[in-house]
């Protein structure tokens, strides 16, 4: 098998630290969702909790972005 050139011929397809953060920030709220709804279901609240569990931590997602970006110079 022939190889293609080193690194440098694959350097367009190595991710770069803004793609990794997206990914960690997506799996971290992936895993805070999951938390937040089982936290709802455990406490006895039914299964519409999670519902309001999801409106909770997508509204302090909204409002955290907002003061993040109202604060960039």
């Amino acid at each position: 098998m022939r190889r293609r050139g080193g690194p440098a011929h694959c350097r367009h397809l190595r991710p770069d630290a803004h793609g990794a953060l997206n990914l960690a920030a997506l799996n971290l709220a992936n895993a805070l969702g999951a938390i937040g709804g089982a936290l709802t279901i455990g406490a006895g609240w039914g299964p519409l909790s999670t519902v309001w569990a999801g409106f909770v931590l997508t509204t302090d997602g909204l409002l955290l972005s907002t003061a993040a970006l109202s604060r960039r110079p």
